[in-house]
């Protein structure tokens, strides 16, 4: 879901966004995700511990979160994002690197377009790019509307319940099904393998370092 922002940073599309600085985010990988759901299966997906938990007040319901465990607060995800990009930057149509600030975070989204129509607003361009121009504008809005209610959400959502599941995997298991949320190194991840994965599997970049 952080995606489609972090490239348009990342690209220069927008100097930043609509998030408060300090809340912590369920950042999770996929592969967490996949193996925690085969334990759960494994655990409780045969006959018999269907009929031993037969108790509809029993519900396995699993949370596979960050925020708690290991929590990523918003700055510093921005700020490993800005370490990305200024490392493997991304490049304009002319083949020059785009170079980015650091991120710049908007309380409102009134702060964000009048921040974004202000941007060369003095620039004398054709009335094909002003229409582009506004026409972005009016997409970052959108955009913004979409992510508010997540970007100011403060709630964080415990995941106990796997760390009781990681106790009951044997040693052989727990190196083959990593589902440990609190071992992911934040820096590396993001800026070694998430966007390097998204830069190179669905934009198709490639001599990325």
């Amino acid at each position: 879901m952080m995606d489609p922002i972090m490239l348009l940073y990342g690209k220069g599309k927008i100097p930043g966004f609509l998030f408060s600085p300090e809340i912590a985010l369920d950042v999770v990988p996929a592969d967490i995700v996949v193996n925690s759901t085969l334990a759960v299966i494994a655990k409780h997906g045969g006959k018999e511990s269907k009929l031993e938990n037969n108790n509809a007040s029993d519900d396995h319901v699993y949370h596979i979160t960050s925020s708690v465990a290991n929590p990523l607060k918003t700055r510093h995800l921005l700020d490993l994002v800005y370490q990305h990009f200024n490392l493997n930057p991304c490049f304009d149509r002319e083949g020059n690197p785009v170079q980015i600030s650091a991120f710049k975070f908007f309380t409102s989204i009134e702060d964000m377009l009048s921040y974004m129509e202000s941007i060369n607003s003095n620039d004398e361009i054709s009335p094909k790019q002003e229409l582009i121009r506004r026409k972005s504008i009016e997409h970052f809005k959108y955009m913004a509307n979409v992510y508010q209610p997540y970007s100011f959400f403060d709630g964080r959502f415990d995941n106990n319940k796997v760390e009781k599941l990681l106790e009951c995997l044997s040693e052989e298991e727990r190196k083959e099904f990593e589902i440990d949320v609190s071992s992911i190194d934040w820096k590396h991840y993001i800026t070694r393998v998430h966007f390097h994965g998204v830069r190179k599997h669905v934009m198709k970049e490639t001599a990325l370092k």
